[in-house]
């Protein structure tokens, strides 16, 4: 086996596996989405309508952590309490994680039998919190979110529904992220869009990869406690509804909003935490089983291989450089080249969008730069996560309207 050969199997595969994840499976995944009825993918409207009037509701636990939150927790309690939900089977826990702030006064201004305050003297992170607010909950279902996430009135309705489906496990909700005032919004705009599609085809098939942790339901019985120190959460409580058996499905019509990192460098910092949330979630095997071999395709191709994906542009780079000083009769020098203008162009407009904020919001070079950007954060994070730096204690992520993010 000679050096040439090595090294042209080496760009080859690391070519058609980051054109698999980033344009075969999402393109896939759409097709899918397209064949599969609407009846299929979750309720119909008369079937939401039916649901909305039926008595049988079950009782629901709207569970809060909330670290700092004194700019968002008062809205976020108001918009809990206007849910189209009754009020006898709807519970709100706000779980206070040690904060500094006002989040606690606050959160007990808004006065109401149904709101429960938990306030937690020392800072241990997002996973201890969900972990006691559970274990005091009411309801037999969960609802977890953000506490800058705010719900359209019916999207409790909305999910519940889809909940009491034959063999559903969880339900994650649309949280639609308000990218206009984001310096790079148009390169996160289009991959959140990415995401949706591919959410609406792993749900037509199987399980949805993974719940958004902004808005997500899951029977109380399916929770299980997590370790204390886990950064991904909602990954890691998702993938233990699938193991359980269960599947996740994805409802569109339950809508929640979100405002945008304004900054891209709290952006990058905000993945390389949760990359490094992702080599822990692979570190400790929470992820399908190969005996459920449709959702381990799924969680491989939408999840593992990003993961993996800076580390084959690596790979793919020095391929390509190297075999330009081999002699080539089969034209892989060629290939190879084309790669590396490719990379360089990529790199380059990256760059330059870096130094300009006009360009982050004109989508043909903000994607590039997004997508770059993404890459070295999720490289970093991986590597920071394989060496077990994890840190469970989440920090604020100031949004375009200053509203901190929850994670």
């Amino acid at each position: 086996m000679t050096l040439f050969f090595v090294l042209s199997c080496s760009l080859v595969l690391c070519v058609f596996i980051l054109g698999y994840v980033y344009l075969i499976f999402p393109l896939v995944m759409a097709c899918i989405a397209q064949w599969v009825t609407s009846g299929e993918q979750g309720c119909t409207a008369s079937e939401q309508d039916e649901h909305s009037n039926n008595l049988d509701l079950p009782g629901v636990t709207l569970i809060i952590p909330a670290y700092n939150e004194a700019s968002v927790i008062e809205q976020k309690l108001l918009n809990a309490l206007a849910l189209d939900y009754p009020g006898d089977r709807l519970e709100i826990i706000v779980g206070c994680d040690g904060g500094s702030d006002r989040t606690v006064s606050i959160a007990k201004s808004v006065a109401n039998p149904r709101i429960r305050i938990l306030d937690f003297p020392e800072r241990r992170g997002k996973a201890a919190v969900i972990n006691d607010a559970v274990s005091q909950s009411k309801g037999d279902v969960l609802l977890l979110c953000d506490a800058n996430v705010m719900f359209s009135a019916d999207a409790l309705r909305r999910l519940v529904a889809t909940l009491k489906r034959d063999g559903v496990g969880a339900v994650s909700g649309d949280v639609q992220l308000d990218s206009a005032g984001s310096s790079f919004g148009a390169g996160e705009s289009a991959y959140y869009r990415l995401e949706r599609m591919i959410h609406r085809g792993e749900s037509a098939i199987a399980s949805m990869m993974g719940v958004d942790g902004g808005m997500y339901v899951l029977h109380k019985k399916l929770f299980h406690p997590i370790p204390a120190d886990t950064i991904l959460d909602d990954f890691t409580i998702s993938m233990g509804v699938i193991r359980s058996g269960h599947r996740i499905l994805y409802e569109p019509r339950a809508v929640a909003t979100e405002n945008a990192t304004e900054y891209a460098k709290t952006e990058y910092q905000r993945r390389v935490r949760l990359s490094s949330g992702s080599a822990q979630v692979v570190l400790r095997g929470f992820f399908p089983s190969l005996s459920n071999p449709i959702d381990f395709w799924l969680f491989g191709s939408h999840k593992f291989l990003r993961w993996v994906s800076p580390f084959l542009i690596v790979i793919m780079v020095i391929s390509a450089c190297l075999l330009m000083l081999q002699d080539d009769e089969f034209g892989f020098v060629v290939f190879g080249r084309l790669v590396i203008i490719a990379v360089l162009m990529l790199t380059g407009i990256a760059s330059a969008v870096a130094m300009s904020r006009r360009l982050r919001k004109t989508p043909c070079v903000a994607i590039p730069f997004y997508f770059l950007m993404s890459q070295v954060a999720i490289g970093q994070g991986i590597l920071k996560g394989i060496r077990g730096h994890w840190n469970p204690r989440w920090e604020r992520t100031t949004r375009a309207s200053n509203a901190p993010q929850q994670r």
